[in-house]
């Protein structure tokens, strides 16, 4: 059904979003350094 299939995609897109998030975290950490 389509619920299901937005459920996939919402996570997806969370987890893209988290992946973004933690290579931005280390660029900046790497650069205060």
């Amino acid at each position: 059904g389509s619920v299901v299939h937005e459920l996939i995609h919402s996570g997806t897109l969370a987890r893209l979003v988290q992946e973004r998030i933690a290579a931005v975290d280390i660029e900046l950490t790497i650069t205060s350094e």
